[in-house]
């Protein structure tokens, strides 16, 4: 009778040690568990010794091997790709832009702002085009200006870790000069309202919602009859995707 009991309990064991799971770790620990989910980031498993017991996860990073009870083997690659956004998922991007403004002729500088809506498509993990439409205002001892502008941007660079990147802009750029029909913005019959410039510029991303860029723009229409000068324009702001 005894050799009886002796022969189930070993039975019993035996088929108990076989039906669990058996994590092992990179620190080469031993877990004894009966596995529920295994997803690419982390495992879903309760202790062998208690199934009705808590759920437990541990991270796929800590994971060497996973032996199942079946006698299968599951090992797990080391290297742990980390998670880059180097193309953001949204098709169209918008942002409301705003900063310094500098334009300046042969006759002197303005200093001023400038206030405006842009919009971003990207075409790939690198290469996005941008356009949108901002409002200048500058002015000096003498002088104001108060321009549209519509930029017209091909954008490339690259995000890193954190959605920080770097990136560079270049293309034409369309301004018109507005008239409030007062004296500080009338613009005198002399002075071209309309201009065509070649923008250069560079950002820096600090996240996926903030940039901080700068912009210089080269005039390529003389603005003024008694001078023939051209317009350039320095703009450095923040752009604010949302």
């Amino acid at each position: 009778m005894k050799k009886k009991v002796l022969l189930i309990v070993t039975l019993a064991i035996t088929h108990f040690v076989a039906a669990q799971d058996i994590i092992v770790t990179k620190n080469s620990d031993r877990i004894d568990a009966k596995i529920l989910k295994v997803t690419e980031e982390e495992i879903e498993y309760k202790q062998s010794n208690n199934p009705d017991g808590p759920l437990f996860t541990i991270s796929v990073e800590k994971i060497a091997s996973i032996l199942y009870s079946n006698g299968e083997v599951q090992t797990f690659d080391t290297k742990i790709k980390s998670k880059k956004h180097t193309k953001d998922d949204r098709k169209y991007i918008s942002s409301f832009n705003l900063g310094f403004s500098m334009p300046h002729d042969d006759g002197g500088t303005l200093y001023g702002g400038y206030l405006g809506y842009s919009g971003k498509m990207p075409i790939n993990d690198f290469i996005s085009f941008r356009s949108g439409l901002w409002a200048s205002i500058s002015g000096g001892s003498n002088a104001h200006m108060l321009d549209l502008k519509t930029p017209i941007y091909i954008q490339v660079g690259a995000t890193f870790e954190q959605d920080m990147g770097i990136y560079a802009c270049a293309g034409p750029q369309l301004s018109f000069g507005l008239s409030f029909g007062n004296e500080l913005f009338e613009y005198p019959s002399s002075i071209k309202r309309f201009d065509v410039g070649i923008s250069l510029g560079a950002g820096i991303q600090f996240s996926r919602n903030v940039c901080f860029e700068v912009f210089y723009t080269f005039g390529l229409i003389n603005r003024t009859d008694w001078s023939g000068s051209k317009i350039n324009c320095l703009n450095a702001g923040f752009a604010f995707y949302f």
